[in-house]
């Protein structure tokens, strides 16, 4: 059998909640995990409590993703 020709994928979407914002730095709770993030890997506006989706460059408020 050749699965060269077959076409699977899988899509895992990667979603944070933003716990507190800082000077230049994002503070977000990833699958229970508190995470730093550079303010620069941000898409838009977001407060704390928001939930974020990654989208491969950067995290995005997920109510914004279409």
């Amino acid at each position: 059998m050749d699965d060269s020709t077959s076409k699977n994928s899988c899509a895992i979407q990667r979603v944070g909640k933003i716990i507190k914002l800082e000077d230049q730095t994002v503070i977000m709770l990833i699958n229970g995990k508190q995470i730093d993030v550079p303010l620069t890997k941000i898409a838009g506006e977001i407060v704390p409590g928001d939930l974020v989706v990654w989208s491969g460059k950067s995290w995005s408020r997920k109510s914004d993703i279409v």
